[in-house]
């Protein structure tokens, strides 16, 4: 199973270079975290992809903490709507 994880992930990331065929594409800046692969092994590969996601899952995990402190009611979150798209995107 978690090989065929694995396999789907690389799936994934080689299609993420494909060109977009929609006419009108409107381009978004995204951070895009770069993962340097030095493995040996589909084990060793299958750990630094699950620490990878408990490391980005901890990090926005927080950053929403962070915000849903800061935004506690409707005023809160007018004023802010900026920092929620942000959150989001």
């Amino acid at each position: 199973m978690k090989r065929l994880m694995c396999l789907s992930l690389c799936f994934v990331l080689c299609g993420c270079g494909a060109m977009p065929t929609a006419q009108n594409v409107e381009v978004k800046k995204v951070n895009v975290n770069v993962i340097e692969v030095s493995a040996s092994s589909l084990d060793e590969i299958e750990e630094m992809a699950s620490k990878d996601v408990e490391d980005t899952k901890e990090k926005l995990e927080s950053e929403r903490n962070a915000l849903g402190e800061e935004i506690t009611d409707f005023d809160a979150y007018t004023k802010n709507e900026d920092k929620v798209k942000a959150f989001y995107d």
